[in-house]
């Protein structure tokens, strides 16, 4: 037996303990020699179930199976140009499904780049910084959720109300959202001069400074958004995020936390919260949708219809679900608008407010206004009431005439034995109180007056001639005092739904006892003023709060 020379400790794959010669024509030992050289085989001849690794592998003739587990070291044999990769697994005379892990690999095809997820929607560490020059002219938004336009290169010389420093314009523009009075900035980066100020608005042209920047906050941008319609709870954020509020005129709004609508305002205004807001919306017939700034209780009104897109902090907000709770249940598509699904047995109706509209009360002007007069004649004498119907009664001389009390009333009548609205006159007997106001009509249709009782004379005007010019000639009721069972005597007239018309009541005494008994239904039937009022109709004021839309009458003793 010979011996093996330079095989290093790394070549030898396999060590045997022991092996068997065996002579010609006996079979091989289970384990053969794996350092013998390999003999050929022929064509038909199968490999040997473990093959030599280190052995050449003998050139197989064409149609011969290639063994199961090809040597890992042999070079890969080169393919003929005609040859392709089968498209499935191997078949007879193939290679198998074991790759050369040696062989050179082939180049990787370039990924190609992925689209970015939802491109049109810009994010907060994209867009949302304060850097100049980059932002010049750009709209920054602090956490709470302030909105601040940037001018570089300018400095606006107002009032301070603060000096402080920060590391950089947006950190200073941070500090000025924190601030209540502060409504703009001046920075300067060499110095990091941070300056809060009360001013409002943007830099002119001639407050241009190199080496200075300026910041001032505006209203949240609006953009474009489209409509969607869409078929109650916490209206505090961020529980309400995704609840639905039904307002107190029964129209139901779908709220969000962090995000706003964005879309052009219809108006803007204080309010106490979120639903605040949300009523505040529903009772005004073009809005649709609105975006609360909490920190401010600013309430940005638009008629969006559809769920706000704009992430925002700080901005909480709400939008009409509209008819959809009105639609059949077999629509087939939220996209698909109910007015137009055949299948529903009738058009969708957005739902109605289910209380009437109010008007503006915030000013204190609730109620009738009266003055108290002497009733007397020219000359000073006592006015007497003599002969039927009163006839030596002016109404017209009270324009002018010295008051002894005025105050306001929440409704109209009084009798003898009372004071007339807590005042005593000087002489009962002969007194003259006049009443004026202005009726809100909460809805359209014909509206009633009716005066049960009088005692001496009492007269209505109804509309532009209440409120000036009014005279005995053109009232349009004159009713006087007859003995025994008096008569009622009724006016009516038709008033629009959200107008306001003025009113006048005058009452006299001629000597004796007196008294007044007034009521007035609205279309319903519903009582808006009668005997029994005590409280104040929010249907009868003083004024309108824009003083244009229904003007104060002039002072008692100076009307026309």
């Amino acid at each position: 037996m010979g011996f093996i020379t330079n095989i290093s400790k790394s070549g030898v794959l396999l060590v045997l303990t022991s092996f068997i010669w065996v002579d010609g024509g006996f079979a091989q030992s289970e384990y053969p020699n794996p350092f013998a050289p390999a003999p050929s085989v022929p064509p038909a001849a199968a490999q040997s179930e473990y093959p030599n690794p280190f052995a050449p592998v003998p050139a197989a003739p064409p149609g011969a199976a290639q063994s199961e587990y090809p040597n890992p070291f042999a070079p890969a044999p080169a393919t003929p140009p005609a040859a392709s990769a089968p498209a499935a697994g191997p078949a007879t005379g193939e290679m198998p499904a074991y790759p050369n892990p040696f062989a050179p690999i082939a180049p990787i095809a370039p990924i190609a780049p992925v689209a970015p997820v939802n491109p049109g929607c810009p994010t907060l560490a994209e867009t949302n910084v304060a850097v100049c020059p980059t932002s010049n002219n750009g709209v920054y938004h602090t956490q709470d959720g302030t909105f601040f336009k940037i001018q570089c290169g300018y400095h606006h010389g107002t009032t301070a109300i603060q000096i402080t420093t920060a590391p950089s314009l947006q950190k200073c523009i941070d500090k000025c959202s924190q601030e209540n009075t502060c409504n703009s900035v001046n920075y300067v980066p060499t110095s990091l001069s941070c300056t809060l100020l009360s001013s409002t608005g943007a830099a002119t042209v001639s407050e241009a400074s190199a080496g200075q920047d300026y910041a001032y906050k505006i209203d949240p941008p609006t953009q474009p958004a489209s409509d969607e319609m869409l078929v109650a709870c916490s209206t505090t954020c961020p529980s309400a995020n995704g609840q639905s509020y039904s307002s107190r005129f029964g129209e139901t709004f779908r709220m969000s936390c962090g995000k706003r609508h964005g879309t052009a305002y219809l108006k803007t205004d204080k309010q106490a919260t979120l639903k605040d807001c949300i009523d505040d919306c529903a009772s005004y017939i073009p809005c649709h949708s609105v975006d609360y700034h909490d920190r401010s209780r600013t309430c940005y009104y638009s008629n969006h219809h559809g769920e706000p897109t704009i992430p925002t902090p700080g901005f909480s907000s709400a939008y009409s679900l509209g008819c959809t709770s009105s639609c059949c249940q077999n629509v087939s598509s939220r996209s698909q608008s109910c007015n137009t699904n055949t299948s529903c047995s009738a058009p969708c109706i957005p739902p109605k407010p289910l209380g009437p509209p109010q008007p503006d009360l915030s000013c204190g002007n609730q109620g009738l206004q009266y003055g108290i007069y002497s009733n007397t004649r020219p000359d000073g004498s006592n006015n007497l009431a003599l002969g039927a119907g009163y006839p030596t009664f002016d109404p017209a001389r009270f324009k002018t005439e010295r008051l002894q009390y005025s105050g306001t009333t929440p409704s109209i009548g009084f009798g003898s034995s009372t004071p007339i609205y807590g005042n005593a006159p000087a002489d009962p007997g002969y007194t003259t109180v006049n009443h004026r106001a202005y009726v809100f009509a909460q809805q359209s249709g014909v509206y009633t007056f009716r005066l049960p009782f009088v005692d001496d004379i009492s007269l209505l005007w109804i509309g532009p001639k209440a409120y000036a010019g009014y005279t005995r000639a053109n009232a349009d009721i004159v009713q006087t005092f007859v003995s025994g069972a008096q008569t009622a005597v009724t006016y009516t007239v038709t008033f629009e739904e959200g107008k306001y018309y003025p009113i006048r009541v005058m009452w006299a005494n001629g000597a004796g006892p007196g008294g007044l008994s007034f009521e007035l239904k609205g279309p319903d039937g519903r009582v808006i003023i009668g005997a029994d009022t005590t409280e104040s109709s929010p249907f009868l004021v003083q004024y309108s709060c824009d003083e244009t839309t229904a003007p104060r009458f002039p002072p008692f003793g100076s009307e026309t």
